[in-house]
């Protein structure tokens, strides 16, 4: 397997940006295995799905993974993760900064820094990746945006059964904002 190393900029859009997102059993503080992780190439049908083959639903995952025929899907698992984050030209997820660099950090030893490059793009490991962090984006770019029509101000928490404030710039907002409720 060959994993190609960071792509330029072609006609003002990065090749070798990817969307991604990550799910796990917990938040970071009792976070102790990975569900899957999934990076997708903007603009590019170019799909990456990272499991752990120990996962009681590995075979379940596959199965339903491969059945997206539409999709170039490559399976990988969690061992390539970090070789293959440091071929990306950046990456970008709601909330990177807050919870998924930190989950990486924590289950797989992945070293982040965005600083250590001189442009303060951000790193993995040595290598100079791009972090975009959109929920920092979108606070920053619009700090007074308000809750889209329809989106609950508040919510219950099943665990604690007190109701949370749902915040404009969350990805429930964001939910109703591009109309997947």
């Amino acid at each position: 397997m060959s994993i190609q190393t960071n792509p330029p900029c072609i006609g003002g859009i990065i090749k070798g940006l990817f969307i991604l997102d990550n799910e796990a059993d917990g938040l970071l503080d009792e976070v102790t295995k990975y569900h899957c992780t999934l990076l997708k190439e903007y603009g590019v049908n170019n799909w990456n799905l990272f499991l752990d083959p120990a996962h009681p639903e590995y075979e379940s995952a596959v199965t339903f993974a491969r059945s997206k025929t539409e999709a170039n899907l490559t399976i990988r698992s969690y061992d390539e993760l970090e070789a293959f984050l440091k071929t990306c030209r950046g990456i970008a997820c709601h909330n990177l900064f807050g919870y998924d660099l930190r989950l990486w950090k924590k289950l797989s030893g992945i070293q982040y820094d965005m600083f250590k490059d001189a442009k303060c793009l951000g790193t993995i490991g040595d290598t100079q990746v791009n972090l975009y962090d959109t929920l920092s984006m979108s606070r920053v770019l619009y700090p007074d945006r308000p809750l889209p029509n329809g989106c609950p101000d508040s919510v219950l928490n099943p665990v604690t059964g007190k109701r949370d404030r749902v915040g404009p710039h969350g990805l429930l907002a964001w939910g109703y904002r591009v109309a997947n409720k």
